[in-house]
C-alpha cells in the first residue's frame, strides 16, 4: 500500500472547540428570535410540524408569543388543523389558528389569515 492509501492513515481526534462557540451562539439566537416574537402581532409557522421530539427546538419561542399580549400563532401546512391542536394542548395560553394548505396555495389565494 502506498501513502496514500486510506487504509494507511491515522487522523487522530482533536477536540471540538467549536461546541462551545456554537452554544454561545445558538442562545444568543434564541433570545433575540425570542425578543422579535414577544413584539410580534402574529407568528406565522409555514410547513413546521411542531413535532414533540423537537420542542426544545421551539418552545423558547413559543413560551415568548405566551409573554406576549397577541399570543397569536398561524398555522399553515396541510394538516394544520391537527398541528395547531397539539400546539394548543401544550401551549394553552396562545391563540393558534390553522390553514390547511400548501405554502404554494396559501400564496396564490392572498395569504388568508393575515387579514
Amino acid at each position: 500500500m502506498g501513502a496514500d492509501d486510506v487504509e494507511d492513515r491515522i487522523i487522530a481526534p482533536v477536540p471540538d472547540k467549536s461546541q462551545g462557540l456554537k452554544q454561545v451562539f445558538i442562545r444568543a439566537t434564541y433570545a433575540r428570535a425570542a425578543s422579535i416574537v414577544r413584539d410580534s402581532g402574529t407568528v406565522v409557522s409555514i410547513g413546521y410540524s411542531f413535532n414533540s421530539h423537537d420542542r426544545g427546538s421551539y418552545q423558547t419561542l413559543l413560551n415568548a408569543m405566551c409573554e406576549s399580549e397577541a399570543r397569536r400563532l398561524l398555522v399553515v401546512c396541510p394538516d394544520a388543523d391537527t398541528v395547531a391542536q397539539a400546539v394548543h394542548l401544550g401551549f394553552p395560553h396562545l391563540s393558534v389558528e390553522a390553514i390547511n394548505s400548501t405554502f404554494k396555495q396559501w400564496v396564490t389565494e392572498s395569504f388568508p389569515g393575515l387579514r
